[in-house]
């Protein structure tokens, strides 16, 4: 991958220490205000997939004059879409609502369609029978994972808002030849949103305990229930995982976050914060999450250095996002960059460098209004 070009060299941001927790054991807090230049960005490598809800899912590359649309609405689910590792596929749920009443729906999946997000063309590479069904609201619906383990390999869910989750099958299939292995492992079948990278840890809810789980063996490794813990997010390489936690001081819940390794031996209190839409680095070396300011009213941008064991605030507010419908910031995927979405502006889209910590617009991406970004591939 070309390396990204940097196009005007900016002073550094002030860099000092913010006062600290009592709590010596929380990793370190500087801020380090990126630099907002008007100047939009020529050149960027890859391409960026952003969602907007009941419109569908469209790309932004460097080498065109405008960004274009990779899927619609209408039958597609495109919130529940996955973008493939080299971005050449998108995997589409499709179907309709089989029900509807004022205050809830049902929606009925009949297929995943494979097709490439090449602007060129519209192929529909491969159909691929899915019966699963949920309710909610469209812009609400939580479907069962629905990922890509690599450029072949599809993980999925035959589910039902009817059935025990118990009764779920969890499958992988080849896209290209369509075989097919289910998964009957009880722990994949409940922990499918939280199985790590590797598939050998699973983090989440299961025989009414909150844990850290080995798959193979069904052992839990570390207890959570009493800490109302919920995944913030597995590093690339699964060696390490993010999660929410609550503390209940003087009657008072404090959202805590912590870094444990995979076998739940190895815990760091990172910081009291309330960490929304955390994203790990590619190269497992960074994550970077918003929280919410209640004197700015918004969400403000952080960065974890595994290395160094800091969090750098960079002053930026962005978009609020969540697992449903995307992401206000998304890495690009050197490591190098973070794009992020600002709130309430003409170009919502820029690009922050980190070794430069310069903000520039992405001017060929103007929509101003719902979208999330979903995808940052080669």
């Amino acid at each position: 991958m070309r390396p990204f070009l940097i196009f005007v060299a900016l002073l550094l941001g002030t860099v000092h220490v913010v006062a600290q927790s009592a709590d010596t054991t929380h990793w370190p807090i500087t801020e380090q205000c990126a630099v907002t230049n008007n100047t939009p960005i020529e050149s960027f490598s890859g391409r960026i997939f952003a969602y907007e809800p009941e419109v569908g899912i469209r790309a932004v590359r460097a080498d065109l004059t405008t960004s274009y649309f990779v899927a619609f609405e209408g039958a597609n689910f495109t919130g529940a879409a996955a973008i493939s590792p080299s971005g050449d596929f998108i995997a589409i749920p499709s179907g309709l609502i089989s029900f509807s009443t004022l205050v809830d729906e049902t929606y009925q999946i009949n297929e995943i369609r494979i097709q490439s997000t090449d602007p060129s063309t519209t192929t529909i590479a491969n159909r691929i029978s899915w019966n699963a069904n949920y309710r909610g609201t469209q812009q609400d619906l939580v479907m069962r994972d629905l990922r890509w383990l690599d450029e072949t390999s599809l993980l999925y869910a035959a589910d039902s808002w009817q059935n025990n989750i118990g009764d779920t099958v969890i499958s992988t299939i080849n896209v290209m030849t369509d075989e097919t292995e289910a998964w009957d492992n009880p722990l994949i079948k409940q922990l499918a949103n939280g199985l790590s990278p590797d598939n050998t840890r699973g983090f989440g809810l299961y025989d009414f305990q909150i844990g850290l789980y080995d798959i193979e063996s069904g052992a839990l490794l570390r207890d959570y229930t009493a800490q109302r813990a919920t995944l913030a997010g597995w590093s690339p390489t699964s060696d390490h995982l993010i999660i929410q936690t609550s503390e209940r001081i003087d009657g008072e819940y404090i959202p805590q976050l912590e870094l444990i390794d995979s076998d739940g031996e190895t815990v760091e209190h990172v910081a009291d914060l309330k960490a929304a839409q955390l994203r790990w680095s590619p190269d497992g070396t960074q994550f970077a999450f918003s929280t919410y300011d209640d004197d700015l009213r918004a969400h403000q941008l952080f960065i974890g250095d595994m290395e160094t064991k800091t969090l750098t605030d960079m002053c930026v507010s962005v978009r609020y996002g969540n697992i449903t419908t995307g992401y206000g910031l998304m890495w690009s995927p050197d490591s190098t960059i973070l794009a992020v979405l600002l709130p309430d502006t003409a170009q919502p889209l820029h690009l922050l460098d980190l070794a430069s910590t310069s903000l520039h617009p992405v001017a060929i991406y103007t929509e101003t209004r719902y979208g999330f970004l979903i995808a940052w591939t080669g």
